[in-house]
């Protein structure tokens, strides 16, 4: 019997990769180790050979749901680890939360013809870097505004932000 959570995953990474490498970044899927840490995905640029600040990149944890969001926010709990995995500001390399929403049918995940190749829904990110850390010791409930969609130009925007040190 399938596991339909795994599956998720593995169409999140997927989305994911499509939009990166559409943006014209570089990305790894993180090995065990690093998963451990709360990082599922890292998002690079490699810049100019011998030049200061060479690569820079994000560190993604990485959500893939069937649930839809409201008018304003996708709404998504998070166990507390990766709450807090995604709060503290010390971190050197910048970390989001990107969230994939998929059709609750898997049949429905994607679409294609001679045309075009379609991967449903689409994707949301957040920065929640600095938020507070709570009390509950079991999980977080976050929500990220529909407008920040994870696109070939948020990709953009996030990785044009890093290079200039801004915040997300």
């Amino acid at each position: 019997m399938e596991d339909i959570n795994n599956l998720k995953g593995e169409f999140g990474i997927a989305f994911v990769r499509a939009v990166v490498h559409a943006a014209g970044f570089y990305m790894e899927v993180s090995s065990r180790m690093l998963d451990a840490d709360g990082v599922d995905i890292q998002i690079f640029h490699k810049g100019p050979y011998k030049t200061i600040g060479r690569s820079h990149a994000v560190q993604v944890q990485l959500k893939t749901t069937s649930k839809k969001p409201t008018k304003d926010f996708l709404t998504e709990v998070l166990p507390i680890k990766n709450y807090e995995e995604l709060i503290y500001s010390n971190y050197q390399v910048p970390r989001i939360l990107v969230v994939i929403v998929v059709p609750q049918k898997r049949e429905e995940w994607v679409r294609l013809d001679e045309e075009e190749l379609v991967m449903k829904h689409c994707g949301y990110w957040a920065s929640f870097r600095g938020y507070p850390e709570i009390e509950n010791t079991t999980s977080r409930s976050v929500q990220i505004p529909r407008n920040q969609l994870f696109n070939v130009e948020a990709v953009g925007e996030i990785m044009d932000k890093i290079a200039r040190r801004e915040d997300l």
